[in-house]
């Protein structure tokens, strides 16, 4: 089980993060797109939500392809290949939510739903690759601690 799912406290703060780039991305919407706020957040707000459980399998990469024994290129094909493909299935599914609001009376013009597309492929992308970072840091994070308690119990046992 991923970590995040097992401490309310994480899952809280990873929440608030998606809300918060859901919210950056109602503002992108807002501005590039002279969409009105109330639509821009009924938008940006749930596809931010979306893409919280969809950034958690960036851990399982990471996991997976420890930066300790994977050469650099093969680390950097892959995450940018998983990002690709989580970036379209995010899109696909923000399309698909940008054609709903707007056949349900929300101002979302039918005309931009390309280039809101566009624009969630490329955020999309781009957040996915951040979440790898995250968990590489973390990781390190891990590592550095693991590797200091060993340390520390190496000249325990010394003495």
């Amino acid at each position: 089980m991923h970590p995040i799912l097992g401490d309310r406290l994480r899952l809280r703060l990873h929440l608030t993060a998606w809300s918060l780039a859901g919210a950056m991305l109602a503002l992108l919407v807002r501005v590039l797109m002279g969409v009105a706020w109330t639509d821009a957040v009924v938008f940006g707000i749930p596809m931010g939500l979306v893409a919280a459980p969809v950034s958690l399998s960036s851990w399982y990469l990471c996991r997976a392809m420890p930066l300790s024994r994977t050469s650099a290129l093969r680390v950097g094909a892959t995450a940018l290949g998983a990002s690709l493909v989580t970036a379209s299935l995010w899109a696909a599914g923000g399309r698909l939510w940008w054609q709903l609001l707007s056949r349900t009376g929300f101002e979302l013009p039918a005309d931009r739903a390309a280039a809101a597309t566009t624009l969630l492929l490329g955020l999309g992308a781009l957040g996915y690759l951040l979440a790898v970072t995250v968990h590489y840091v973390l990781q390190a994070s891990e590592e550095s601690s693991a590797a200091e308690r060993r340390a520390l119990e190496s000249q325990v046992a010394q003495r």
